[in-house]
């Protein structure tokens, strides 16, 4: 299975703090445990047997890119590049990206870190024939840009940002679950193409909330029950040294 990662995030919330400290690099390089964050994905990645990524939001031959592609080629991995087109929605690049792609990929945010194992048991999970995304999602929240689903009885009722999904209220009758996306997920590439270059969403997000609006069968969702962390801001950076996501560096072979 292919697999891209989105690396273009700008860190606005978090740029006072690297000015600071006078970091200048991209937000998903930012150096956890010694190593960059975007580093973890990848390797996460190798070791579910994935040998070619592409990153999207980063032209070809800046400085990061050059230095990501050379130091997992030694390690083999492939690292290609989505074409750089400044302003360009995620779900725009992505679409361009995975054009010509017939099966579906996987995908995920670059400023995430998840259990090492959970990309192995997405693939080996697959895409039902029938669904146009296999969504992960997690009883944590880590942060409030990410897709909220509710759950009443098991099943998902809503999909979408925490204002609209905390819209419907529990009842008596009716106990409800809140469950948060990761970022990550795998996508059929024809649900891309099925919109055009002037309809097509300014957010990942909202192609979960039309799809789930449109047709919600089309939307499985894979429950993670391990731990995840996401970096946005700089107190994101003081949890990541606590427990329990302290012990997430542990697991990786960097």
């Amino acid at each position: 299975m292919k697999m891209v990662i989105a690396v273009g995030g700008r860190g606005q919330r978090i740029s006072d703090y690297f000015k600071k400290i006078k970091y200048r690099g991209p937000k998903v390089l930012y150096p956890i445990a010694n190593q960059p964050l975007l580093y973890y994905l990848i390797a996460m990645a190798k070791q579910a047997n994935v040998r070619s990524v592409v990153l999207l939001g980063w032209p070809e031959h800046n400085r990061s890119a050059a230095r990501t592609r050379a130091y997992w080629k030694s390690r083999g991995v492939s690292i290609h590049f989505g074409k750089y087109t400044p302003n360009m929605s995620l779900p725009a690049r992505l679409r361009a990206a995975t054009m010509k792609w017939t099966k579906p990929f996987l995908y995920c945010d670059g400023n995430v870190l998840l259990s090492p194992d959970l990309f192995t048991k997405l693939i080996i999970h697959g895409l039902p024939s029938d669904k146009s995304v296999l969504l992960v999602t997690n009883r944590h929240k880590e942060a409030d840009t990410h897709l909220q689903l509710m759950f009443s009885q098991g099943k998902v009722i809503s999909v979408g940002t925490a204002k609209g999904v905390n819209q419907i209220k529990s009842s008596r009758r009716t106990k409800l679950q809140h469950m948060w996306s990761p970022g990550c997920m795998i996508i059929r590439p024809q649900l891309l193409r099925q919109y055009t270059a002037q309809n097509i969403p300014s957010d990942l997000d909202e192609v979960n909330e039309d799809l789930f609006s449109s047709d919600p069968k089309s939307l499985q969702v894979y429950r993670y029950r391990g731990n995840w962390w996401s970096l946005h801001n700089q107190k994101d950076l003081d949890k990541i040294t606590k427990k329990p996501y302290s012990g997430l560096f542990a697991l990786y072979d960097l």
